[in-house]
């Protein structure tokens, strides 16, 4: 709840190693909430948080891309930001380069357009190799060819290092691509959770 206003109640959920999850639901549902109480970037009220990731290294494990990219960005060059914390040189040159974010590495991140500061913050979390990634709304503004590369890094991880990774997104783009399950939010509770038919009756109730 924030005051009096309760936005999420009763929910029960488990993430497992390497799968890909999409959080669905209309704006205002609360599925940046939920994805934040899970990074624990944010308290519930009550309830448990149990996890295997060792504690004390949890947010060296934890990556979230949030929806707006001026939340994360903070240091003076693209190059920089990118190279923060990172420890696999392989995998940056990869994200840089499948990004096409090489132009830009001496540019301060403020200076760039929208788009390109979503793929900056894109690469430089993805970089940091996390156990879990975190993205709320990652491709908004992009168009084919940023999408494509954006969904290719992400598949990258998960493929290659198991990554687990939970998406909020209404883009059927992503959400053709992305998911091996979903999660339907309604009503302050977890709805439904299965494949890829569940987006098709989110579809149909918002067509009603």
């Amino acid at each position: 709840s924030f005051g009096k206003k309760e936005v999420l109640s009763n929910i029960n959920l488990s993430l497992y190693q390497g799968e890909r999850i999409l959080l669905l639901g209309e704006n205002g549902c609360g599925k940046t909430t939920l994805t934040k109480i899970m990074d624990k970037l944010i308290k519930p009220n009550k309830g448990i948080i149990e996890s295997k990731i060792n504690k004390r290294h949890w947010f060296k494990n934890i990556g979230y891309i949030f929806q707006n990219p001026n939340y994360q960005l903070f240091m003076p060059t693209v190059e920089k930001e990118i190279s923060y914390n990172v420890e696999d040189n392989e995998l940056k040159e990869y994200l840089i380069n499948k990004l096409n974010l090489k132009p830009l590495l001496s540019r301060h991140p403020f200076s760039l357009s929208e788009g390109q500061k979503r793929k900056v913050a894109v690469c430089a979390i993805c970089a940091l190799k996390p156990q879990i990634l975190f993205l709320d709304e990652p491709t908004v503004g992009q168009d084919e060819e940023n999408l494509k590369a954006i969904l290719e890094c992400i598949l990258y991880l998960n493929e290659k290092y198991k990554t687990t990774i939970v998406l909020i997104s209404h883009d059927e783009r992503c959400i053709k691509q992305i998911p091996n399950r979903i999660v339907y939010i309604k009503d302050k509770m977890i709805y439904k959770i299965g494949g890829k038919e569940i987006y098709s009756e989110y579809k149909e109730n918002l067509d009603v």
